[in-house]
């Protein structure tokens, strides 16, 4: 169809294709039907989307009269008539961005067989080798798979190394000029491509076509609906001019569970944004885009603490890419803007646990803005930073003159202008802050007067989350049974209510503090579960940054239980998340990470610790979660599994053991928890569950009891 301008002609040519010629009085229409109407028959039309309605029409036709007929047409939209069922042709599959270290596998993808074969057209000796597939498959990720797009940039390879067309491809149209002399026109560029499209839209389509350039990633009709109305195209009508640019293939349709998701492939993308500057429209339109997604983020404040956070992440997780677009733009040219975004972010950047991004764009948006010091936004972005680099990996001495000051000037400023919520908060990361120093005493201080400060608020999520940093200073505080038995009850109580309340993120990090005090109390296989239950609520969120954290958690008690193959593979893919994040965790008031990484680098002398290292390396989230899952579900109540990693006397755990062999060298308790890592209570904990096994009475009997014993070397 692609020849044919004038769509009276349609008849004719199809008529011309079967053999058929006008017979005295009979139309053509008639003797197509009754040629057809006698055999079975398939009629494929190709490229009708220019000639879309005389094609529909001549195909409903010849179906009405001929049941053994069967019609495949090709098109940018569908006929929309009865019997029609539409496929929409896919981009060619691409690589897996994240994992682009297997030739093998990248070799497999139909878009980069698509690339080779077009290359090796133009150069015969073009081959895919260990040092250019890398570079060929962010090429094909950077053009979606898109056919047109791949061939185009193929042809380049006898002119250009792969190295340099993937760093011309932000230039896509420039780059993607096609040399063929006998190809249509509108396939001999991309650029020619899309505008063959854009001719066959209406102006109501090509509008919103140009406006949809300024999404990134993928974006829901409330956001269209938003930024590309106005007097010209009412919100009513935005709807049905999406669905028809997704039937003309320029936006790219998927249904969801709650709602529809768009978006534009990124080479129409960047041809659809030429269109917006030619028409000066840019600058409005990225202004409404920035400002849906500023209200988008401020009203998920609220709604991250309560039973949709689960809907809340979800869109937040899949519009980051909006969020970004509409940050970097407000540093461009509105910086209290930017500082606006900033701060609604911060709370994203730490579930994501991308603690360094945070920080870096917040330090930027307070620079520019300080003309607005001392004003209520300029106090919640100095709260935000602080909170945010707390956990940052840094020396001590850092934190003190960072993270402290930036709170305490928040405080300060919240203060003078009298805003008892942000005092609380600033209360809250005092607390926190204290608690990292393990200066308990000073961070209950401060965590009781947040508690009180939110309870008067009638803040109930906020209370409960005061509730389980309170518990785990008061369980640090002396470390004694009651003090310990006292955080256990805060803790349950909190999960509970944050249940009640379907605050499932810090009821996840209630169980794993659950986890804690059972493994202070020597109960591993209570302590294993719980945390594995925490871990596999944090998945389900995608709340990287606690997820972290809890791993770190699992990997302290699986080495405390014996555990240690298991340990190790936890520990390996807690190293991977913190890769792909691109940050590390070194200071956290949950979990001792100095104690596991010495634990760790003394496992690695072991034969099996490099392949349990790469084998959880490997794991992707949902590998975590189901090994979560099959642990607790194989430990006995002592914490040990059906397979011990060590050989132990009477079922020694090998922290057990460890703790035995200092004490058989003559170690207090106050050194052994030195060498270890571990608090003083938790050896004494550990010296009687020993002394318990071996059925012995006094800790000097334990170094005869360890020599007599042939299962282990008391070196």
């Amino acid at each position: 169809m692609a020849a044919i301008c004038d769509p009276e002609l349609l008849p004719t040519v199809v008529a011309e294709a079967l053999g058929l010629k006008e017979s005295g009085s009979t139309s053509l229409l008639a003797t197509m039907a009754a040629y057809l109407k006698s055999q079975p028959a398939l009629l494929l039309f190709d490229n009708c989307e220019h000639i879309v309605d005389a094609c529909a029409v001549l195909v409903d036709t010849l179906l009405s009269s001929c049941p053994d007929l069967c019609v495949i047409t090709t098109s940018r939209e569908p006929l929309h008539i009865d019997g029609e069922r539409q496929y929409r042709v896919p981009p060619l599959d691409v690589p897996d961005p994240r994992d682009l270290g297997d030739v093998d596998a990248i070799g497999a993808s139909a878009a980069v067989q698509l690339f080779l074969a077009r290359a090796r057209s133009v150069q015969p000796s073009f081959d895919l080798t260990s040092s250019n597939a890398d570079s060929i498959a962010r090429i094909c990720v950077r053009l979606e798979g898109i056919p047109l797009a791949l061939e185009l940039a193929a042809a380049r390879t006898h002119v250009l190394g792969i190295d340099q067309i993937l760093a011309r491809l932000d230039d896509t149209f420039h780059l993607l000029t096609g040399t063929s002399r006998v190809a249509p026109t509108r396939h001999q560029t991309l650029r020619a491509a899309l505008e063959w499209s854009d001719d066959l839209l209406t102006e109501r389509e090509r509008t919103v076509f140009r406006r949809l350039a300024v999404f990134a990633g993928d974006f829901r009709l409330d956001g269209v609906e938003e930024v590309c109305s106005d007097t010209t195209i009412d919100r009513a009508s935005v709807l049905d001019i999406v669905s028809g640019l997704a039937d003309k293939s320029l936006v790219v349709a998927e249904s969801g569970e709650q709602a529809a998701w768009y978006r534009l492939l990124e080479p129409v993308r960047q041809y659809a944004l030429e269109l917006l500057d030619q028409r000066g429209e840019a600058k409005a339109i990225r202004a409404r885009h920035a400002a849906f997604y500023l209200d988008l983020v401020e009203r998920a404040e609220t709604r991250l603490r309560g039973p949709d956070q689960m809907r809340w992440l979800d869109r937040l997780e899949r519009e980051r890419p909006n969020l970004r677009a509409a940050l970097g733009w407000a540093r461009q040219t509105e910086p209290d803007l930017e500082l606006r975004l900033a701060v609604a972010l911060a709370p994203l950047w730490e579930i994501y646990g991308q603690l360094r991004e945070g920080v870096r764009q917040l330090r930027d948006a307070l620079e520019r803005t300080e003309r607005i010091a001392e004003s209520r936004l300029h106090m919640r972005a100095l709260g935000q930073l602080g909170r945010l680099a707390l956990y940052i990996d840094r020396s001590t001495v850092e934190l003190d003159t960072e993270a402290d000051s930036f709170i305490r000037e928040s405080l300060r400023i919240a203060r003078k202008l009298g805003d008892d919520r942000a005092i609380a908060s600033a209360l809250i990361d005092l607390g926190r802050f204290y608690r990292l120093q393990s200066d308990d005493a000073r961070a209950i201080s401060y965590l009781e007067a947040a508690m009180t400060s939110f309870r008067a608020l009638d803040d109930e999520p906020e209370a409960l989350r005061v509730q389980l940093h309170l518990g785990l200073a008061i369980y640090h505080l002396n470390e004694t049974a009651d003090s310990r038995a006292q955080a256990e009850r805060m803790f349950q109580d909190s999960l509970e209510r944050l249940r009640a309340i379907g605050d499932l993120r810090f009821a996840g990090l209630a169980q794993v503090l659950l986890g804690q005090t059972a493994q202070g109390r020597g109960d591993l296989g209570q302590a294993i579960r719980r945390i594995a239950e925490g871990i596999s609520t944090h998945l389900h969120l995608n709340e990287q940054g606690l997820i972290v954290l809890d791993l770190v958690v699992l990997s302290e008690v699986l080495l405390d239980a014996g555990q240690t193959r298991q340990a190790v593979h936890f520990a390996g893919a807690n190293q991977a998340l913190l890769d792909r994040l691109g940050s590390s965790v070194d200071r956290t008031p949950f979990a001792n990470i100095a104690a596991v990484r010495k634990q760790l680098d003394r496992l690695r002398r072991e034969s099996w610790f490099d392949a349990a290292w790469a084998e959880g390396y490997a794991w992707n989230p949902d590998d975590v979660a189901q090994a979560a899952c099959a642990l607790s579900e194989t430990l006995d109540d002592a914490g040990q599994s059906a397979s011990p990693d060590l050989t132990a006397p009477a079922s020694l755990t090998a922290r057990e053991i460890e703790v035995a062999r200092f004490l058989a060298d003559g170690y207090t308790d106050r050194e052994i928890a030195d060498a270890l890592f571990i608090s003083p209570s938790t050896v004494s904990t550990h010296v009687h569950h020993i002394l318990q096994k071996l059925d012995l009475r006094s800790r000097v009997q334990v170094a005869d009891r360890l020599i007599r014993d042939e299962t282990i070397d008391p070196e």
